[in-house]
């Protein structure tokens, strides 16, 4: 086995690419979806969420994503920012894609979520997308698999891993895996 070996003096400890969404949380706890009368927003998607504990651990962190140019994609890229996290290597998308939305039943067990994913804009990450100064500059770069499901985000994403591995920044898989993604 290799010797893990990362490389000290750079300017970001991780570079998150992928995922960053809305998530709505029932406001009421074991109560059915159908019933709820209100939810609380936060921002989520496993990229984005590793960010922000990132950062809020003492940790620099910047994350390569793609969101819808509307009401939630700002909000996601605010909130990014507000928490100190990197934000150069988000795009506002004006094509239509959405930022992801997540709708969840508080419960214990058993609680539904609901995805909205159609034409999602992290999914529209492209290869123009790619800062490859950016990656270099980063300590580890940390994918999420969601990423390789479709493209162009899939392609966008290989890129951003052969240039990792070619300036010596170690890649790090989330696998991060839904079925519905790859379908």
């Amino acid at each position: 086995m290799n010797d893990l070996s990362i490389e000290h003096g750079r300017s970001i400890d991780v570079l998150c690419l992928g995922r960053a969404g809305v998530d709505l949380y029932a406001a009421e706890e074991n109560t059915d979806i159908t019933e709820v009368a209100s939810f609380k927003k936060f921002v989520g998607g496993s990229p984005a969420n590793i960010a922000v504990s990132l950062a809020r651990l003492g940790g620099r962190a910047a994350i390569i994503s793609v969101v819808s140019n509307d009401g939630l994609g700002r909000y996601v890229v605010d909130y990014l920012n507000q928490q100190g996290i990197d934000i150069k290597a988000v795009r506002f998308d004006a094509s239509g894609a959405r930022t992801s939305l997540a709708i969840t039943e508080m419960k214990p067990t058993e609680g539904e979520v609901v995805l909205y994913r159609n034409r999602a804009a992290d999914l529209q990450l492209s290869m123009d997308d790619i800062q490859l100064d950016h990656i270099a500059q980063a300590k580890i770069l940390l994918v999420s698999g969601t990423a390789l499901s479709k493209s162009p985000s899939r392609e966008a994403t290989l890129l951003a891993i052969e240039h990792a591995r070619s300036v010596n920044t170690f890649v790090v898989l989330d696998l991060d895996y839904r079925a519905y993604c790859f379908i």
